[in-house]
């Protein structure tokens, strides 16, 4: 069963994907935004953000998660996939595509409170709305059926702690 974590910016998700992959021995398909960004857009105005590079980011996210095996059986790791594009585009553009939400193979979602401090960075731009755009995720996860767990720990190494113990008592 794959792994995914999701959830609102600043919440861990990307170093959880990688320590989470590391400690299980398992590949992790990243974040293709902040790839894309660092490479195309690395002096970023987000609050006016272009709607042709959210496109050019949904695509690359949707190669990458079939790239990794998303729609395939599997136990990769992945730091976000199209629920973010889905909350993200809805958000800033009004934006929705069926791909994004298209089901992959059997997967599990790790959800990522805004319960831990927010740290800026020039990319993000919703720390005053982690709470507001966290309950999207809990009811889309909840429309679509999707099973997860919220991480609640509010320090990295205990919201890893309770990842791995998440992930061991479920046995996926």
């Amino acid at each position: 069963m794959h792994i995914i974590f999701t959830g609102v910016e600043c919440t861990f998700k990307s170093s959880l994907a990688q320590a989470v992959g590391s400690a299980l021995a398992r590949k992790v398909c990243p974040e293709f935004a902040r790839e894309y960004l660092d490479h195309f857009y690395p002096t970023p105005s987000m609050d006016k953000f272009p709607r042709e590079q959210f496109d050019a980011i949904a695509k690359g996210q949707i190669r990458a998660q079939k790239t990794y095996g998303y729609y395939n059986d599997g136990q990769c790791i992945f730091d976000t996939d199209g629920l973010t594009l889905e909350i993200w585009g809805a958000d800033k553009f009004g934006a929705r595509d069926i791909q994004w939400l298209t089901p992959g193979a059997p997967s599990f979602y790790l959800l990522c409170a805004p319960t831990n401090s927010y740290t800026s960075d020039e990319y993000r731009i919703d720390g005053h709305r982690r709470e507001e755009l966290h309950l999207k995720f809990v009811e889309l996860l909840d429309a679509l059926g999707r099973p997860y767990v919220i991480l609640h720990e509010p320090i990295f190494e205990n919201r890893l702690f309770e990842a791995l113990r998440i992930i061991k008592e479920l046995g996926i």
